[in-house]
């Protein structure tokens, strides 16, 4: 982030996925649960508002949404206690990060997030207001992450068409697109 900001860039917009190193692992070592980190910091673009800078909202908007295309369930985030939270994030606004069960009270922990703490800004050259997102993948695997799955890149440019139909008003709509899907097969990523 400091060195987008040194580069003129006013936002950044970073990730990082890898094993976090925790105290308290078996023989000694540290336990090395797989985690992803999110940093967001800058403005939050608007097209037909003023830029305003980005906030917890913002994070607590990721996280949900990580959450639910990951594990397809609803996440609920909620205040920590001053006793809870991590020492890196401000004292304000500093959540937890929930998969909801029945209830949620009862929601297995999966993430954290909040606006990094003032100190911590400081010791890397922040300015303040920049937010991270935490989230634990192991816990999110164990509640049936769903794997991504990819397409590879298409060998031929893609190929864009506008088609005009004159039917009869007696066909429906839903039969033309049926007959274009089926006439298309599958060179067809869209109709």
């Amino acid at each position: 982030v400091a060195s987008a900001r040194r580069h003129g860039e006013k936002s950044a917009r970073l990730f990082a996925t890898g094993p976090l190193f925790l105290p308290g692992g078996a023989d000694g070592l540290p336990a090395e649960p797989l985690a992803f980190a999110a940093v967001l910091a800058g403005e939050r673009h608007r097209y037909l508002e003023k830029s305003q800078p980005v906030d917890v909202w913002d994070a607590k908007g990721l996280a949900e949404g990580l959450v639910k295309r990951l594990t397809g369930r609803e996440s609920d985030v909620r205040l920590v206690r001053d006793g809870e939270r991590p020492k890196h994030l401000h004292p304000r606004g500093a959540a937890v990060v929930r998969v909801s069960g029945t209830q949620a009270s009862t929601g297995t922990g999966v993430g954290r997030l909040g606006l990094l703490h003032p100190d911590v800004a400081d010791r890397f050259g922040l300015e303040p207001g920049v937010v991270v997102v935490e989230l634990d993948l192991e816990a999110l695997g164990r509640l049936g992450a769903v794997r991504p799955r990819f397409a590879p890149i298409p060998r031929f440019p893609a190929s864009m068409r506008a088609l005009s139909v004159i039917v009869s008003d007696a066909v429906l709509a839903g039969d033309v697109l049926g007959a274009v899907r089926s006439a298309a097969g599958t060179l067809a990523e869209e109709v």
